[in-house]
């Protein structure tokens, strides 16, 4: 079944179920690793399903102070090695929130490793050398996103009212400019089909549409758009590292922002935003498609281990989203 048809049918349940969607997002992929069945979450302000950014109106990011080797641990697990934490110790410290670790640590990391250590086996934590100095890292525990982040960006933090939640759409958008300008490169590095590059390309100037938008809205509403810095250059990584940032990015973060997408283009009370996100959904469906394709063509030239690694990735990206809306995540991906 086409991604964009199972969104299509999970967005008119959840529509016609409880009109509303919570600010938790939900994510999740079924043995065959493409979206499939069954449930709604809470409801918005006002009726307005599905956040469409970070925050979704919560508290400003919660600041916790670890220990050096706690903040290690978080890098252990986590694939790639960059400042967005998951896995088990991040679970403890940050209650299924995503761990940010400050730049600067997880630079001297990458100081001492530097080809970020070898990826285990059996997909599981791995060992690096980290520094000891200072011996407190302070981490911020922040929401999980929709929307496509790359690395070297960080989500933003809480929003506080209409404007400033569409203050944070926007910014994702941007950042989703310069992720499909990298995808596009780096696909066209690894040899991929025309096909996969012409999409990435319509992507990019998809999302670039997507924050002039969602800035004049969040402006009329009060809030202040912050745009990220344009991207330092950056290598081209390996396919397993391609890979793993497109199915967490895309196949589980991305096709939920489409379905969050289409159920506010139905349901929110704002007549303006709902017309702006019937354009934005049309088109996040056709990304969250691009991502199981990319997804697909390079699955199927990573080694064993490799795959493995991408797909308990994906699985950990799916337990953060799905602790907060397990009904929504068994509907999207059975």
């Amino acid at each position: 079944m086409r991604v964009t048809t199972r969104l299509v049918q999970v967005a008119a349940v959840l529509v016609a179920a409880a009109a509303a969607v919570g600010c938790g997002g939900s994510t999740g992929t079924g043995a065959g690793g493409h979206p499939g069945d069954a449930g709604p979450g809470d409801a918005g302000p006002d009726g307005v399903v599905g956040c469409g950014g970070c925050g979704c109106g919560n508290n400003p990011p919660q600041m916790v102070t670890l220990t050096a080797a706690q903040a290690c641990q978080i890098l252990e697990e986590t694939y790639p090695l960059g400042t967005a934490g998951y896995g088990a110790t991040c679970n403890q410290v940050c209650s299924y929130s995503q761990c940010e670790l400050p730049q600067s640590y997880v630079t001297a990391v990458e100081a001492l490793n530097p080809d970020a250590g070898p990826t285990p086996t059996d997909g599981g934590p791995r060992t690096l050398d980290c520094p000891t100095s200072p011996a407190n890292v302070t981490i911020s525990c922040v929401e999980v996103c929709t929307g496509r982040l790359t690395e070297g960006y960080r989500a933003p933090g809480g929003a506080d009212g209409e404007g400033e939640r569409l203050a944070a759409m926007a910014y994702l958008e941007a950042v989703s400019v310069h992720a499909f300008e990298r995808l596009e490169r780096e696909l066209d590095a690894h040899m991929a089909p025309p096909t996969l590059l012409r999409a990435a390309r319509r992507a990019r100037r998809d999302e670039v549409r997507h924050t002039a938008m969602t800035t004049r809205l969040a402006r009329r509403r009060g809030g202040s758009p912050r745009l990220p810095e344009p991207p330092a250059p950056a290598r081209t990584r390996t396919l397993f590292e391609v890979a793993l940032e497109n199915a967490v990015e895309g196949c589980v973060r991305e096709t939920y922002g489409a379905a969050q997408g289409l159920v506010e283009a139905q349901t929110s009370r704002d007549i303006t935003l709902r017309r702006a996100m019937q354009s934005i959904a049309a088109d996040e469906c056709r990304h969250a498609e691009l991502a199981w394709a990319v997804h697909a063509w390079a699955m199927a030239r990573l080694g064993d281990d490799e795959r493995l690694a991408v797909r308990r990735a994906m699985k950990d990206a799916i337990a953060e989203i799905a602790a907060r809306d397990p009904r929504t995540a068994s509907l999207l991906f059975s």
